[in-house]
């Protein structure tokens, strides 16, 4: 179990990387292939992503900086590990 959340540990803190289309081609396709195979994962990103795209959406509304993405991705990921 401990190299189950060892491995999504280190994922998650690739996820903002993923989002934005930082990572390299291998990296970007070892993420996907894992979130894809782990369903704690997998809501993760669902969630992150889904709330980033919002953001986005509001922009006019309501600027949303970048710290404040950094921080909403460090807040799930801890959370979503702790967990387990």
């Amino acid at each position: 179990m401990k190299d189950g959340i060892k491995k999504c540990d280190h994922y998650l803190k690739l996820l903002c990387e993923y989002v934005d289309s930082e990572l390299s081609e291998d990296l970007h396709d070892d993420f996907k292939s894992h979130v894809e195979s782990c369903e704690t994962c997998w809501k993760i990103f669902r969630t992150y992503n889904i709330t980033v795209t919002l953001s986005k959406k509001t922009k006019d509304i309501h600027t949303v900086t970048s710290e404040q993405v950094e921080r909403l991705c460090t807040i799930i990921s801890s959370r979503m590990c702790s967990k387990k």
